[in-house]
């Protein structure tokens, strides 16, 4: 996190923070279904008109040719509200949880069972889908632990109030301490998660949508160190506030022979891989993908 100056410090920093407290504040006094379509509605009326909805449409046109205008202008508006929504649930996600708006597809528990069964580290990794926050609490209600890699906001009030509204789970910003972080972590045989769908400039180059893009390579990394499971984890909505959680194994690439090369090559096809499992999720519905990151760099 670069250094704060004191225009930041002392008037932008706690303006920006009291914005995004009265704002989650305010969704927070109604109703988990009506703070979604609030957030909802909101996101999508405003949203497609803000600049940064440019990008989204030059990431649709690189990716997908084929659709047509008003197709990307459709993905834009219910990305919009998909994100509207995501931010709206926030102060509700510990709540739509005890009430059962959020459970797992059995499958999905069992697989994780499963693996802590065979005494495996799992790492999960999942992308920005429908709300991504979900997927991690429902796992600390089912009794696993979870330690999270994530990007701290540059402003450290706000990064306060979101790890505040995460709960439980116990969060590690990426840096060296993180990675160090990390590491303790899997070597104890625990669960790591990792959110791999944004540009990562010090990762490697591998598909995803047919286009070469960025990627942290660190899960392929923790499965080949620490033979750790990779668990790819998404949420599914079905309705405002109320979800569907699912997993799948990724299957590592084993490395072809001895040597860095080999192993190079094997982290390489293993994050492959994982980017093939976000991709299939993504295309089953562009809109709950945060279309706006910058995925494949400056296009």
């Amino acid at each position: 996190m670069s250094a704060r100056k004191p225009m930041q410090r002392w008037l932008t920093d706690p303006l920006e923070a009291a914005l995004l407290w009265l704002a989650l504040g305010f969704f927070g006094l109604l109703k988990p279904e009506t703070a979604s379509n609030a957030g909802g509605w909101l996101a999508r009326a405003i949203g497609p008109r803000l600049p940064l909805s440019e990008r989204a449409r030059r990431n649709l046109r690189h990716v997908l040719p084929e659709l047509s205008k008003g197709e990307i202008e459709s993905v834009v508006r219910a990305t919009w509200e998909n994100h509207g929504r995501v931010f709206a649930e926030m102060p509700h996600v510990n709540q739509v949880i005890e009430r059962g708006n959020v459970f797992a597809a059995p499958e999905a528990l069992a697989l994780l069972r499963r693996v802590k069964d065979a005494g495996q580290p799992v790492v999960l990794v999942g992308g920005h889908l429908a709300n991504f926050e979900v997927f991690g609490a429902l796992i600390l209600a089912n009794g696993f632990s979870l330690t999270a890699i994530y990007r701290a906001p540059n402003n450290p009030l706000v990064d306060r109030i979101w790890r505040r509204l995460r709960g439980a789970a116990h969060l590690v910003p990426k840096s060296t301490d993180g990675g160090r972080e990390a590491l303790r972590v899997l070597s104890g045989r625990g669960n790591l998660g990792v959110l791999v769908d944004q540009k990562f400039n010090e990762g490697i180059a591998v598909p995803f949508f047919g286009k070469p893009a960025m990627t942290t390579a660190a899960p392929a990394h923790f499965a080949q160190r620490f033979k750790a499971a990779i668990v790819f984890g998404w949420a599914e909505r079905l309705g405002p506030a109320r979800y569907r959680i699912h997993a799948e194994l990724v299957e590592p690439v084993a490395p072809a022979g001895p040597g860095a090369a080999a192993r190079g090559e094997a982290i390489a096809a293993t994050t492959a891989r994982i980017n093939e499992h976000l991709e299939r999720r993504v295309r089953e519905n562009l809109a709950d993908w945060f279309w706006l990151h910058r995925r494949w760099g400056r296009i």
